[in-house]
């Protein structure tokens, strides 16, 4: 990505020629294993640079010499902050769980029985986890991201400081995801428009955590 963005290219379809299969080889082992073609692997490859270019305000139209085998309708209904969202590595994140959930205590694993059932009846649910710093808080809410995350669903970790989201898996800062304004005020809110991305994001999530949270 850093490369089409940043760097004058002389012939950027012999580059992509050369290291598409590269490139292409997490998307198919992922999308093969899940009964998907490998000209799907091929076009969820296109859809996740599209996504990415799409947050700096450019597309794959701006690099005419990479082959779209995508309609452009479909390439402009791309919603980058899903795609990004959901490119997970199931492997890795099946291995973290299975790897982690047996080291959970007594409590922690009533936490996370009550979360998945939460989760598992859709019907909405707000939950407070107080416990003091070093009792490994952080640790549950990394597992419940990718245990939500490994059966491709949403899962978005934020924390009210920066430092703390570097502890989150794919942590943001809630000010980022909420669009939180800097200076709050009696009278501030989050300004989200309804149909923009970051509402389709929050949405779609099937887990929110916020680490930290203000009251």
């Amino acid at each position: 990505m850093i490369i089409l963005l940043f760097c004058y290219l002389l012939n950027l379809k012999v580059l992509w020629e050369r290291y598409q299969e590269d490139m292409l080889h997490d998307t198919r082992h992922r999308r093969i294993m899940n009964g998907d073609t490998i000209e799907d692997a091929y076009n969820n490859t296109l859809l996740l640079f599209e996504a990415k270019l799409a947050l700096t305000s450019k597309g794959l139209h701006d690099f005419l010499e990479i082959p779209l085998t995508l309609p452009p309708a479909k390439m402009l209904c791309v919603n980058p902050q899903l795609v990004t969202e959901l490119d997970y590595d199931r492997d890795i994140l099946h291995g973290y769980v299975d790897e982690n959930l047996p080291r959970f205590n007594f409590c922690q694993e009533i936490v996370v029985t009550i979360v998945f059932n939460a989760i598992a009846q859709g019907e909405g649910a707000v939950f407070f986890l107080d416990n003091p710093g070093g009792s490994s808080k952080t640790f549950v809410y990394n597992v419940l991201l990718a245990s939500v995350q490994r059966d491709e669903h949403i899962a978005i970790g934020v924390a009210s400081f920066g430092i703390i989201a570097f502890l989150l898996e794919g942590g943001q800062t809630s000010h980022s995801v909420f669009n939180i304004p800097i200076a709050i005020g009696n009278d501030s809110t989050c300004s989200i428009p309804v149909q923009n991305d970051s509402a389709e994001l929050l949405q779609e999530a099937k887990l929110i955590i916020w680490d930290e949270a203000l009251a």
